[in-house]
């Protein structure tokens, strides 16, 4: 009986010691749930904070992309309008220089081609000179000349331009190549063409001399031929 009596009270410790085990452990899982649903917390929290974040740095980047275009359009517009102020100026200085050959011609080249004609080619006085002549061919074409000057010798053509390029030049050499179907009546007179700029390169000079051009341009108020001698050398070969 007594060992029935110690058995039933061993019983009753054991119980005793699991349920206090089992409150341990329950006491503990509470409190890891409770630290877990913390940290739940937090860390929706934290998410929170970063969905925040996150939203209000795509809103800046959006206002930014919206500025940044705003400011592309508004710097494509500025070009835009310079460009266009460019043409106009660029149309304004093509005009200019149209102005500048006139006056180039007819206040420098006309004013100094009797002395030229005279002092360096010796042609004697004229016969007939003009500028900006137009005169048609024998086919009924129509072409102005800028400056022709006929003695009783000779028979002088300027071709005057402002920027003396080699396709300017090119252009002269067709045209003197037919000259006589324009001035038939001039055959028996010395020809002398004549290529004027304000200034003359060497390379330029260099081609006018090998196609027996004279190379005329400006020095101070007047006119000068700086290639004369070159072509009498050629004269000579």
């Amino acid at each position: 009986m007594q060992a029935v009596e110690e058995r039933v009270s061993n019983l009753e410790t054991w119980i005793e010691k699991y349920i206090i085990r089992t409150d341990i452990r329950i006491s503990q899982a509470d409190k890891e749930f409770r630290e877990f649903k913390e940290r739940s917390k937090k860390f929706d929290e934290k998410m929170e904070l970063l969905k925040e974040e996150s939203q209000k740095r795509w809103e800046e980047l959006k206002k930014q992309s919206e500025l940044k275009w705003e400011e592309s359009q508004r710097r494509w517009e500025e070009l835009s309008k310079q460009s266009e102020q460019n043409r106009k100026e660029s149309d304004r200085k093509y005009q200019e220089l149209v102005r500048k050959l006139g006056i180039f011609l007819e206040d420098i080249v006309a004013p100094n081609f009797p002395t030229i004609a005279t002092g360096v080619f010796q042609a004697g006085d004229s016969d007939f000179f003009a500028i900006r002549a137009k005169v048609k061919n024998v086919k009924g074409e129509t072409r102005e000349f800028d400056a022709v000057y006929i003695s009783k010798t000779s028979f002088l053509l300027n071709e005057s331009k402002t920027n003396p390029k080699i396709e300017y030049i090119d252009d002269f050499i067709e045209a003197i190549g037919n000259i006589y179907d324009y001035f038939p009546q001039y055959k028996d007179k010395k020809f002398i063409p004549i290529f004027s700029s304000f200034y003359i390169p060497e390379n330029v000079k260099k081609y006018l001399t090998k196609n027996k051009i004279y190379a005329m341009q400006m020095k101070d108020r007047t006119m000068e031929v700086i290639n004369f001698n070159d072509i009498k050398l050629l004269d000579r070969e």
